[in-house]
């Protein structure tokens, strides 16, 4: 890119042909895309505050956070967008980089979220890559998580925690 603006949250395709990134050159956190092969870039988002793309492993769809409260997903095909589910996170720099990752085999997503009723201490959720109720698959009371992945077959999630100590 050649603007002055930050960006920020870069991720490639599986296929390295693409990345997605975000930009504020227009005052909001957009999500734009580069394609190597025809050297063209092409704006994906453009209402609200959209960051953290990740892409799926198939590499049709992306999914995002859009305004710190809702995970998204774009279809880059349809070039339309979908919520997923509402959750609770941070808008950047608090949120980490790697917030959302997609299952091996595209079905679900595992994102950071706080605990809806506190709004404290990150932990994990999963939710299906077809929309629906999310669900916590860690429960850890005093963690603030940072980066999350799946394991390659898809059978568990790994997570770093900065779990609090106390006397």
């Amino acid at each position: 890119t050649e603007t002055a603006a930050p960006e920020s949250f870069t991720a490639w395709s599986g296929d390295s042909q693409k990345i997605v990134y975000v930009s504020e050159r227009s005052g909001k956190l957009q999500l734009f895309q580069y394609d190597f092969r025809t050297r063209n870039e092409t704006r994906l988002t453009e209402t609200g505050d959209d960051f953290a793309p990740v892409f799926s492993p198939d590499g049709k769809s992306i999914a995002f956070i859009r305004n710190a409260r809702s995970l998204m997903i774009y279809d880059i095909e349809k070039k339309q967008e979908r919520e997923l589910c509402k959750f609770y996170t941070d808008l950047p720099p608090l949120v980490g980089k790697r917030s959302i990752a997609w299952s091996p085999d595209n079905q679900w997503l595992a994102f950071l979220t706080y605990a809806p009723e506190t709004r404290s201490y990150t932990n994990v959720s999963v939710v299906s890559a077809n929309g629906g109720a999310a669900r916590a698959v860690s429960f850890i009371a005093n963690s603030n998580a940072g980066s999350l992945s799946w394991s390659p077959d898809g059978t568990f999630i790994l997570f770093d925690s900065s779990q609090r100590t106390e006397d």
